[in-house]
């Protein structure tokens, strides 16, 4: 927010937070408000420009009504923008990390219960798509993962893998933009 605010654009953000609402707020002096989505269009209206969902819909219970909430306060040549953990690249990882655990890596056996949706690159198309979005452009980004070494080096081989992985577009984070799709009257936002 602070970027785009910097850039010139109005820029508007929600928290479920307080204290990272809070904190944005007095940090950063931005307009975080700690509501739920469905009081955005009484709070600022609609026609949004732009809206991001950074490693949100990961967390979401209902993500299929948060993309089509969106899809209602976006304006009709407005994008969306999200990222979120790559599962598959998630799954290569923890297999290499289980076959190498004493001698590189490692990573928890627990599961991951913050996250309630797990999303491959395929999957996030599929769901954006069914709530009347259409994809623009897709990569997958390099973000360090929670992977601690185990040995002297072992940090250097990680960013190698990464690196690896980059160039077979398997980097931990996938990130989609989208625009609504040209044909409204084909997209059913209400089911």
């Amino acid at each position: 927010m602070k970027v785009g605010r910097d850039r010139g654009w109005e820029a508007y953000g929600i928290e479920v937070s307080k204290w990272a609402a809070d904190c944005g707020r007095t940090t950063y002096n931005l307009d975080i408000r700690n509501i739920k989505l469905e009081s955005v269009e009484e709070v600022w209206g609609k026609g949004f420009d732009a809206i991001t969902l950074n490693h949100v819909a990961e967390h979401l219970h209902h993500p299929t009504a948060v993309f089509k909430m969106i899809f209602k306060i976006l304006n009709d040549k407005g994008i969306l923008l999200v990222d979120v953990p790559n599962e598959l690249e998630g799954f290569m990882y923890n297999i290499v990390g289980n076959l190498g655990r004493k001698y590189i890596w490692y990573r928890s056996k627990e599961p991951t219960l913050h996250h309630t949706y797990f999303y491959t690159k395929d999957s996030l198309i599929k769901v954006l798509d069914k709530c009347g979005f259409k994809e623009i452009f897709n990569r997958t980004l390099n973000e360090d993962m929670l992977i601690r070494s185990k040995i002297i080096g072992g940090e250097a081989i990680k960013k190698y893998l990464f690196k690896i992985g980059g160039f077979f577009n398997q980097g931990p984070v996938i990130e989609i933009l989208a625009k609504k799709k040209e044909c409204f009257h084909e997209v059913d936002i209400d089911t």
